[in-house]
């Protein structure tokens, strides 16, 4: 199997024989062995925000934005809607392994928002 990897994207690849995983960083193409497999990512998705919407191999690196929405009641029984948009980007250095940590958070976007 065989996986093309855009730019400012990454995967995560998990090898069973060795127990070990590494994090492929874009533009690459990457042939998978064997015993390696892509771990699949589930992101919260839609406004509001639910988990497990969105399934992927590939992940982005940003930047981008995020929206979500906010229902707050106030101490007077005022209700509002505020609908708030993050601008987001992965920080991580290609050279060493920090890049693994991107695959650490299990939702980033639920978590985030």
């Amino acid at each position: 199997m065989t996986i093309y990897l855009e730019h400012n994207e990454a995967i995560h690849i998990y090898k069973e024989k060795d127990n070990t995983s590494k994090v492929v960083l874009g533009p690459d193409l990457v042939m998978l062995e064997y015993d390696e497999h892509i771990t699949r990512n589930v992101l919260s998705g839609k406004c509001p925000k639910e988990e497990g919407i969105i399934k992927t191999l590939k992940l982005r690196l940003g930047p981008d934005f995020m929206t979500d929405i906010f229902k707050v009641e106030t101490a007077n029984n005022a209700k509002l809607r505020i609908a708030l948009s993050y601008n987001w980007h992965f920080n991580y250095d290609s050279k060493d392994q920090s890049s693994l940590k991107i695959f650490n958070v299990r939702d980033f976007v639920g978590d985030t928002c």
